[in-house]
């Protein structure tokens, strides 16, 4: 059975009101942004995103820590280091030798 006009108008005001009420309603609204989101995974994916975030900032300390420990290691080593200058290489004799040959005797 089709619609007179003024039919067709009544629904179409029915309608309009109808979606401006939901359309307004914070409680809808909250409840179709939820299914969306769950749908979508997106929820999921910004808790993932989070630890993420989390473990790259665990891996920043953790690099910096390490350069910290490597740049005491290497300031330990050059104290405990010195230079030998002036002393030719032998192949027959190492500059170990020929420096404890010279402090020993």
């Amino acid at each position: 059975m089709p619609l007179t006009r003024d039919q067709m108008a009544d629904v179409k005001l029915i309608i309009k009101q109808t979606t401006e009420e939901l359309l307004s309603d914070d409680k809808f609204l909250t409840l179709i942004s939820d299914k969306i989101e769950q749908k979508l995974g997106i929820k999921e994916s910004q808790q993932k995103t989070i630890e993420l975030e989390k473990q790259i900032v665990d891996l920043r300390h953790a690099k910096n820590k390490l350069e910290c420990d490597l740049e005491k290691f290497q300031q330990h080593t050059r104290r405990k280091s010195f230079r030998i200058v002036g002393m030719k290489e032998s192949h027959v004799i190492s500059v170990l030798e020929q420096v404890l040959k010279i402090v020993f005797g």
